[in-house]
């Protein structure tokens, strides 16, 4: 939580450096200060020591801004960061200000390295709890049944899988910047986004065949009329017997999309309320709004699968979500309008993130600024 808190005072003082800062922004960054017990006196402290001055110019330094290069920028924005982190963790702007004072040892300047993008990339949690890195992997793991589970280019297929008395589960994990592809005992092909999880049982038995995602999936139900597969997301799952879809489950996203390429599913709410989805339909359960469908173009939500993002009419903070997580980057908004631009386009799921940044960059009046992994979005 103490990381998340800095993340965001870090962003509030560095746009209350720029000038950039809205109205709602600067009540959440005195609420925050309040409450961690950072001055108004440290704040400016924090403030005028960046920009080499005992007094803060707002338009002249948002002005030094706009023409600084991509590197000052974000040295001075990780500067804030770790002035932040240091006063949350209990020291002092005090301390850091008498640091700043000392020479700084010169820095050779390095090439920029591209933002690459994600790659096959897991950990899976076997029922024992053991857990295995399947990066790079070609091997054999076993369970405690007997099933065998094989990894190899960035796929884990169950085989040989034995029932038991009870249901043996393992969850596989994908982290930011990851994708893997999963075969399920009964054949059932799943392919698994970035920053997702999904557990499930090493052999299926009984009536039913039940899975449970958190994140973003596509599915290929293998099918059997005697034995429906179930999708558990957090506000609900999804019922069905043999069928193509993708189901999205971002918690940060407040809302499950399903969506429909082949076969029919149905939708059952946490609230017990029911919807069948036929192909080409998506179905939203939306927090506070309930069951929304339309007919769409299933491209749009299952390209990913096929190495493609495909963007209509989407907004820039629509893109960058998606991106985010695929590229393992963190966004920060220098101007809240530039969330409200749209774009429509198709882009190669594995190219750098450079690729994005032109596309966008060309078409938008807006900007990128990156360093590491951090991107700053601005208006040009």
């Amino acid at each position: 939580m103490k990381k998340d808190i800095a993340d965001i005072l870090s962003d509030l003082i560095y746009k209350d450096m720029l000038g950039a800062l809205q109205p709602s922004e600067r009540e959440e960054l005195d609420g925050l200060c309040n409450r961690y017990k950072i001055s108004q006196t440290e704040r400016e402290e924090i403030i005028g020591r960046l920009e080499g001055e005992g007094r803060f110019d707002a338009r002249e330094a948002y002005r030094r801004f706009v023409h600084r290069t991509r590197r000052r920028t974000m040295l001075r924005y990780l500067r804030v960061a770790a002035v932040v982190a240091l006063l949350l963790g209990g020291g002092g702007v005090s301390w850091w200000l008498y640091q700043a004072e000392q020479p700084e040892v010169p820095v050779v300047a390095k090439s920029e390295q591209p933002i690459a993008p994600g790659s096959s990339k897991a950990v899976i949690t076997l029922s024992t709890g053991e857990q295995v890195e399947l990066e790079n992997l070609t091997r054999h793991l076993q369970e405690t049944n007997g099933t065998r589970i094989e990894v190899a280019g960035g796929s884990l297929t169950y085989r040989d899988s034995l029932q038991s008395e009870a249901l043996i589960y393992n969850e596989i994990s994908i982290p930011r910047g990851g994708e893997f592809h999963l075969v399920l005992a009964d054949g059932t092909q799943v392919w698994l986004n970035a920053e997702t999880s999904l557990k499930y049982p090493v052999a299926f038995g009984g009536n039913s065949r039940e899975v449970f995602l958190k994140g973003e999936a596509y599915f290929e139900v293998a099918h059997d009329a005697r034995m429906p597969f179930y999708v558990h997301t957090s506000r609900g799952k999804v019922q069905v017997l043999g069928t193509s879809f993708n189901v999205r489950d971002y918690g940060d996203e407040h809302k499950v999309v399903t969506v429909l390429e082949s076969g029919k599913v149905r939708y059952t709410s946490t609230c017990q309320e029911s919807k069948d989805l036929l192909p080409g339909y998506l179905l939203e359960d939306v927090e506070g709004q309930g069951l929304l469908s339309r007919k769409v173009d299933t491209r749009l939500y299952t390209s990913w699968r096929e190495g493609k993002y495909l963007f209509e009419n989407a907004s820039v903070e629509e893109i960058m979500t998606t991106l985010q997580r695929w590229y393992n980057i963190r966004v920060i908004y220098l101007d809240e309008s530039v969330k409200h631009l749209h774009f429509t386009g198709d882009l190669e799921r594995y190219d750098t993130f450079d690729t994005f940044l032109r596309f966008m960059e060309a078409g938008g009046d807006l900007v990128f600024q990156t360093e590491g992994n951090t991107v700053i979005v601005n208006k040009k």
